[in-house]
């Protein structure tokens, strides 16, 4: 009996013998007492460690190497849709010259090297001399930031955007997505390029240079100028929102023809569509017809502006879309992985053995 209580004794002297080595070298990784060199047995070779957004998230990478008589700290984002606002480094021979509090949390906006990058980068090098640097330790921090939505403009928003004096335009027949590209300039918010189509088949050309912009939601431009049904209007709006990207320009011209024309005979107007745009045509038009006539497009919708010649007899009126919407980010703490800090936050550190 009494040498199997010996066994015992020993046995349970073992086991806590190793939950306690065990628990000793969690602390000392968590405490700072155990420094992470990420090249150690390769001085000034290249080393490489992770870039963690929000203690949650691998966003990019950390690069280290020597160049010459440089030190170059590279962080680089590879993950789609984040990109870095600031970055903050600091460089120091020991882990305790680190700007930080009494309790041993880092002060990032203290760090010696600091870059608040607008535009917003993927990619940021710091280069730095190594001097009489052997090991180093690096303390790699970021905001980066990534977008949760976007805010755009109302129907009345967008309206008043719309320049009242006459607007440069050329019209480029392209045959993609829409049937022309409408280049406008001394439009304001409007410059630049749009795909549109062929606001109705009047067999005429686009050729004129200066035009007027009109919202087809006006309440005070004489739209039946502009367009022949313009009733027909609000129905185009659902229309080219819910199919625009769904079908191809066939289909999408030939439904555009029939709402503002108020009628579509196939072929017409160069568009002889097969059995099945045909089909598709008129699944369109049906769900137009019965849905659009309240149709106002929301913030998130596109709205149709229309391109007025000033004359829809000579020449052949266009149209376009248009929407205006401001991405909305949220940024992110961002750190190079390695040892934690002694204090209570997520923040990490790491060390380089520069030569």
């Amino acid at each position: 009996m009494q040498v199997m209580k010996t066994k015992i004794c020993w046995t349970l002297l073992i086991t806590l013998a190793i939950i306690i080595t065990g628990c000793e070298k969690n602390k000392d990784n968590n405490d700072g007492s155990v420094q992470i060199i990420l090249n150690a047995g390769n001085a000034g070779g290249p080393a490489s460690t992770q870039l963690i957004a929000g203690n949650r998230e691998t966003i990019g990478e950390v690069n280290i190497s020597v160049s010459g008589s440089n030190i170059l700290v590279n962080y680089k984002v590879t993950k789609d849709g984040w990109a870095l606002a600031e970055t903050n480094l600091a460089i120091e021979n020991s882990p305790d010259d680190f700007p930080q509090t009494s309790t041993g949390n880092p002060i990032p906006r203290d760090f010696e090297y600091r870059v608040v990058h607008d535009p917003y980068v993927k990619e940021y090098t710091y280069s730095i001399a190594k001097g009489g640097f052997t090991t180093v330790y690096m303390a790699a921090h970021a905001y980066a930031i990534t977008q949760i939505g976007e805010n755009c403009s109302t129907l009345a928003q967008r309206e008043a955007l719309i320049p009242s004096q006459s607007v440069n335009v050329v019209n480029t027949i392209t045959g993609g997505s829409g049937l022309y590209k409408i280049a406008l300039s001394n439009a304001g918010e409007l410059s630049g390029d749009h795909s549109g189509w062929c606001a109705d088949n009047n067999q005429k050309q686009a050729d004129f240079k200066i035009a007027g912009l009109v919202s087809s939601y006006s309440k005070t431009a004489e739209l039946g100028a502009i367009v022949p049904v313009p009733a027909n209007l609000p129905h185009l709006n659902y229309m080219l929102n819910k199919y625009h990207d769904k079908y191809g320009l066939p289909v999408i011209q030939a439904s555009v023809w029939r709402l503002m024309n108020g009628a579509f005979n196939n072929p017409s107007g160069g568009i002889d569509l097969t059995s099945d745009q045909k089909k598709q045509y008129e699944t369109v038009i049906s769900d137009a017809l019965a849905k659009g006539s309240n149709y106002t497009p929301g913030p998130s919708d596109y709205l149709v502006i229309l391109v007025d010649s000033g004359d829809k007899i000579k020449y052949q009126n266009v149209l376009f879309m248009f929407k205006k919407c401001l991405a909305v980010y949220t940024d992110e703490i961002t750190w190079g992985y390695g040892q934690a800090f002694a204090g209570n936050s997520w923040a990490r550190y790491f060390g380089y053995r520069v030569q």
